[in-house]
């Protein structure tokens, strides 16, 4: 159902938050500071996303319910 979509979709934000978050710690982000931060900014708005959907504040699409 519509929930079940929400659940992977935050399991898949939360994934794609973790490989971005891996990718700048392994690589130590000194390299290219602008590229290493942008993965981060995406990596927190991906895990606000991930709560979102799991408190029921927005659907898969990332719009309100």
């Amino acid at each position: 159902g519509v929930r079940d979509g929400g659940v992977r979709r935050g399991g898949r934000l939360l994934d794609d938050a973790d490989h971005n978050i891996r990718l700048v710690k392994l690589g130590h982000g000194v390299h290219n500071v602008t590229y290493a931060t942008a993965l981060l900014n995406v990596a927190i708005d991906n895990a606000k996303r991930a709560i979102d959907l799991a408190a029921g504040r927005a659907t898969a699409a990332g719009k309100a319910p």
